[in-house]
Formats: structure tokens, C-alpha cells, sequence
């Protein structure tokens, strides 16, 4: 695997890594301004029917009271929207609702002035408020679902799973393409001249742009040793063409020694015999009883000799 694509999987994984932490801190946000508004939302609701249940009992409208508890119940978020007295009976609004839910909700009554308000498990997790009510009510019972929250909270983990896999691969393609140029395309042709180095012909130069900074260094460094060796190569043939010339030199030296030795023993070896018979040519040639003819012959000899000499 190139370093260029190890690369790019370490930090597309780190990435991933980045990205979910976020997902998941963004997540907690949400979720927490998500409760926070469903909490908002139910506490003015619960006030809301408190100021319209205080109202309608005062003014003795059961029958307005129970129209309006009606309708809120008939919101599919709502799960409880009911009155009850002080033992916990239900005045208005509890047959439309969660019975079940009613029944968790109801021991809360009596409450204090501030009320009571959390969270409740009804098949589905709620937000429960119950708040004192004027007599002869004696609460307020409100409870509404979470499942905005859990819906909100899914498609929100949804977005950010998407944008996380989508930025990760954006990245990690960015990425792989930036080492790809600047790293790997530069190691390969730094590679390139390495393995040409040495060959029967002198290595190119290794061409990287100035813009790959410490690489274009290496290969510049790369170029100066390749052309320092190739020199030195050269020199060393030179001085192996020069030693094997001095060679030739010498061993023709030795060749014409050898014959300055057989030619000098080999006229050492002539003249002394050609000496003597010179010297009895001239004998016989100066000899004052010799005939005409043998002078002529002694002569011819010493001609001879003279120029074998």
C-alpha cells in the first residue's frame, strides 16, 4: 500500500473520529434545548388550563372545561390532559386519555404551590406537570410525549451520520489526491533516478517542482551526487585508459631493450671474428710476396667485412 493512501485512511479515520465526537456533542445539545422547549411547552400548557380550569369552575362551565380538555387531549402528543380533586379523582378529562399514564401521574396530587413536574415512562417516555387548582379541583393534570424529541434526535444522528460519511470520504479523496501529488508522484520519480543510477547510460536528472519544498531539496542533493559519481566515473576511465596507454608504453620500451640486448650481444658476437678476418685480409694485402690476385682477393674480403661491420 502506497504512503499516499496509508496516509489518507489515518487521517480520514481521524477525521471519522472528529466528526463523531462532534455528531455526539451536537447530538447531547440538541437534545438537551429539545427537552428544555418540550418543558417549556408542557409548563405553559399546564398553566394555561390552570388559569382556564380556575375560571370555568368558578364560573361553574364544567361543560366548556371538559371541551377544552377534550381538545387538548385530542393533540397526539398529549398523552394526559385531565382535573382531579384533592384524593386524586378525576373531575374532567381523564376517560380520553392514557388510564395507565393517569394512574402514575395521580399519586403527585395533592402538590404543593409550585406544583410537581418530571419525567414518567407511559409506554413512550413523557413530561408530566401537575399544578395546584382552586377549589373544588385540586390539580391540573398535564403529560405530554417525548417522541419529538426522539424523532427530532433520530433525524438529527441521521444528518450528521451522512455529513460525517460524506465530509470523511470528501476528505479522505482530498486528501489522497493532495499526498498523491506532492508526496507520492515526487517519491516515484526520486525512485526512478535511484534505480537508473549506475546503468549503462548516465541517469537523468530528477525533474520536482520547487513547490514540493524538502522533496525538490532531496532531489536536488540526488542530481549533485549523481553528477559527482558520474564524474568520478569518467575520471576513473580516463585514468584506466592512461594506465593501460603506460602499459603499451612500457612493454614497447621493454620490447626495444630486449632487442638493444640481442642486437648488442649479437654485434658483440660478429665483430670480433670480423675483426680478425679484416685484419688478415689487410695481412695477406700488405704481405710484399703475394700475388696480384691474392691482393685482389684480400681486398674484396676487407670490402666485405666493412660493410658487415
Amino acid at each position: 500500500m502506497r504512503i499516499s493512501t496509508r496516509l489518507a485512511l489515518l487521517l480520514g479515520a481521524t477525521f471519522s473520529v472528529i466528526m463523531l465526537v462532534y455528531a455526539g456533542i451536537t447530538l447531547d445539545q440538541r437534545e438537551r434545548l429539545l427537552r428544555s422547549a418540550l418543558c417549556g411547552e408542557t409548563e405553559t400548557l399546564a398553566a394555561t388550563l390552570r388559569i382556564v380550569t380556575d375560571n370555568a369552575l368558578r364560573d361553574r362551565r364544567v361543560r366548556d372545561l371538559a371541551r377544552v380538555f377534550g381538545e387538548v387531549t385530542a393533540d397526539p402528543e398529549t398523552v394526559v390532559a385531565a382535573v382531579a380533586d384533592r384524593r386524586g379523582r378525576v373531575l374532567v378529562g381523564g376517560d380520553a386519555g392514557d388510564a395507565a399514564c393517569l394512574r402514575r401521574v395521580l399519586p403527585r396530587v395533592p402538590v404543593g404551590p409550585g406544583g410537581a413536574r418530571g419525567w414518567a415512562d407511559c409506554g413512550t417516555r413523557v413530561r408530566w406537570v401537575v399544578l395546584p387548582a382552586a377549589e373544588p379541583a385540586g390539580a391540573v393534570v398535564l403529560a405530554r410525549r417525548a417522541t419529538v424529541i426522539e424523532r427530532e434526535v433520530a433525524a438529527t444522528r441521521s444528518r450528521l451520520l451522512l455529513l460525517t460519511l460524506a465530509l470523511t470520504t470528501a476528505a479522505a479523496g482530498i486528501v489522497h489526491a493532495v499526498l498523491r501529488r506532492n508526496l507520492s508522484l515526487p517519491l516515484a520519480e526520486i525512485l526512478r533516478g535511484i534505480r537508473s543510477l549506475g546503468g549503462a547510460r548516465p541517469a537523468p536528472p530528477i525533474r520536482v517542482s520547487p513547490s514540493r519544498g524538502e522533496l525538490h531539496e532531496l532531489a536536488g542533493a540526488f542530481n549533485a551526487m549523481a553528477a559527482e559519481l558520474e564524474e568520478r566515473e569518467r575520471s576513473l576511465l580516463r585514468e584506466g585508459e592512461e594506465r593501460v596507454a603506460l602499459e603499451r608504453r612500457l612493454r614497447e620500451a621493454e620490447k626495444f631493450a630486449v632487442i638493444g640486448r640481442v642486437s648488442g650481444g649479437l654485434a658483440h658476437e660478429l665483430g670480433s671474428p670480423l675483426a680478425v678476418i679484416a685484419m688478415r685480409a689487410d695481412a695477406v694485402a700488405a704481405e710484399g710476396g703475394a700475388t696480384p690476385a691474392a691482393r685482389r682477393h684480400a681486398e674484396g674480403i676487407a670490402a666485405e667485412v666493412e660493410r658487415i661491420t
